[in-house]
């Protein structure tokens, strides 16, 4: 589809901003998850808006269901299309609530049918070949190592470790406090060689990277600004001993579930799982999280 800006006024009609402002204080989204689902309803109102329609009450079921059918023609995934799909039964329910519509024209769209797979995981031997990959020769290597002890020991995804302040880290307890999806808070246990790998990168190397530009997170780039998801798809990129260990982490920005992206967007991408710690038995235990419950770990409930 062909991408034309979006006059002020035909925003304003189709709510745009009110309904960001609503999925960011009522719904407590993330950034991220505001731009995806900011970014759907836009494609859905330029197209609209190409075809003559310029408020939404006047949106029909077959406007809807036309939409759909050309994402289906210009090659996206079924996951991208159900994606869209969901943010536009989020965008009308709340067109819905705030009056501006009489009715919800997406109550029989009908999302396309996926395959579902299991993910695919790395073996207990490619987890330990990526961690032999990273040296602390280069004081670099002690964030990478740290960073990838935490995401392995405590099964973190790469949007919440790049969250990780120093503040939620109760390294004398073996806790991490963790805020996933929709600003949920967990407590997540760290394993002894996490906890290792921390207290060195926090002693050696954070504090001479930390120039007073990292919003207090834990892992921060070269220029002591916050890691982003790219930059941590670059470091397992650069300590990958096998192509394997390049999909580790989810696609890097851009190039998710678009026809022609690269090799390890989402649905060829690969996951730290800690599932060996188990199948294998005590003796790996002190890479993963312990299975004994810390002290203060009872008092949170």
């Amino acid at each position: 589809m062909s991408r034309e800006p979006v006059p002020a006024e035909a925003r304003r009609a189709y709510r745009l901003e009110q309904f960001r402002d609503f999925l960011s204080f009522e719904r407590g989204l993330s950034e991220r998850s505001l731009q995806a689902y900011g970014g759907d309803s836009l494609r859905f109102v330029e197209y609209a808006l190409r075809h003559g329609v310029t408020t939404p009450s006047d949106v029909s079921y077959e406007l809807l269901r036309n939409f759909v059918a050309a994402l289906v023609d210009e090659g996206y995934a079924p996951s991208t299309v159900s994606r869209r799909i969901s943010a536009l039964r989020t965008y009308f329910s709340f067109l819905l609530e705030e009056g501006v519509t009489s009715e919800d024209p997406t109550e029989r769209l009908e999302s396309p049918r996926q395959d579902r797979t299991l993910p695919d995981v790395l073996s207990y031997g490619e987890i330990e070949s990526l961690f032999r990959s990273v040296t602390v020769t280069d004081a670099y290597g002690f964030r990478d190592r740290a960073m990838l002890e935490v995401m392995y020991g405590s099964g973190l995804r790469v949007s919440e470790v790049t969250g990780l302040c120093t503040r939620d880290l109760h390294l004398k307890e073996g806790l991490v406090q963790v805020f996933g999806k929709g600003s949920k808070e967990r407590l997540v246990p760290l394993g002894a060689g996490a906890r290792r790998s921390l207290e060195r990168y926090l002693r050696e190397l954070r504090p001479r990277l930390d120039r007073g530009g990292s919003d207090g997170r834990v892992f921060v780039n070269r220029n002591g600004r916050p890691l982003s998801r790219m930059g941590v798809w670059k470091i397992l990129r650069k300590n990958h001993a096998s192509h394997s260990a390049s999909q580790l982490c989810h696609s890097p920005p851009g190039g998710r579930g678009r026809p022609g992206s690269r090799p390890g967007n989402a649905g060829a991408r690969r996951h730290l799982d800690n599932r060996d710690l188990y199948a294998r038995g005590p003796n790996v235990l002190e890479r993963g999280a312990s299975l004994v419950s810390p002290p203060r770990l009872r008092t949170y409930g």
